[in-house]
């Protein structure tokens, strides 16, 4: 035992703690890893279950283009989450619940018999706005962002839409209305415009952040256009402080 703490010891594994980036960790294994692959799943699904549909009925073309709706809103949420800027432990365990309902929406779908429960539907989506909220108001609120409140008042908007229909409505065509609109409003006043979004956050006056971030080797900081992947970075970590600690 004394023998391994001598190899590997304490204070190293806490500057290697120190160093690395939780809140980019959690955000990778979102955007990267959950996101596609629940999207990934969805999209088998549908087309798989399109061969099993024995013949192409009204009620059939129905599931299948609300399933494509689900699926086009979930996008555009993939892309308001790869542009959130300070991204926290918090809005990390929100959007695993937001990718649970996204799932637990398509099940709900029937391609092959051709049923849609859309009240389950719209409660999916009521939950996954209020989720919404939840997120702007308790992350991105503290940053002062000017577009915030006109994101939250337009999220409780969609959240009490889909509420109200899943109590007294029950038409699937304008349950499929409810989501074109929802996913356009989404698109359009979050609060960093995806379609004007880059890989670099801006502040509120505009000015581009610092986001390098600190390089491994000798605690200086590398900037994102020549940062090395973050599996890499941790490999290398290591092994550089079990090279030094032998020393």
């Amino acid at each position: 035992m004394e023998s391994f703490t001598k190899k590997f010891p304490f204070s190293n594994f806490t500057k290697f703690c120190e160093i690395v980036n939780y809140q980019r960790i959690s955000k990778d294994i979102v955007i990267s890893l959950l996101y596609p692959a629940v999207l990934g799943t969805i999209i088998y699904n549908t087309v798989t279950g399109l061969g099993q549909v024995s013949s192409y009925e009204y009620k059939n073309w129905v599931a299948l283009f609300t399933l494509v709706v689900i699926i086009i809103h979930y996008v555009v949420d993939y892309m308001y989450t790869i542009y959130f800027e300070n991204y926290s432990v918090l809005a990390f365990v929100l959007d695993m619940l937001v990718i649970g309902l996204m799932l637990l929406s398509t099940s709900y779908v029937e391609i092959n018999q051709g049923v849609v429960d859309t009240r389950m539907i719209s409660l999916c989506f009521s939950l996954t706005y209020f989720l919404f909220i939840t997120i702007d108001l308790i992350v991105l609120r503290k940053q002062g962002n000017p577009r915030i409140t006109l994101t939250i008042f337009v999220e409780t908007i969609i959240f009490s839409m889909f509420l109200c229909y899943h109590f007294y409505l029950s038409n699937t065509s304008l349950l499929l209305v409810f989501i074109g609109m929802a996913s356009l409003a989404l698109f359009c006043v979050s609060p960093k415009p995806i379609w004007n979004s880059t890989n670099t956050p801006l502040t509120n006056s505009g000015v581009s952040t610092d986001l390098s971030i600190p390089d491994m080797t000798n605690g200086t900081t590398m900037n994102n256009s020549v940062q090395k992947p973050l599996l890499k970075q941790i490999t290398f970590s290591l092994s550089f402080r079990i090279r030094t600690s032998r020393k």
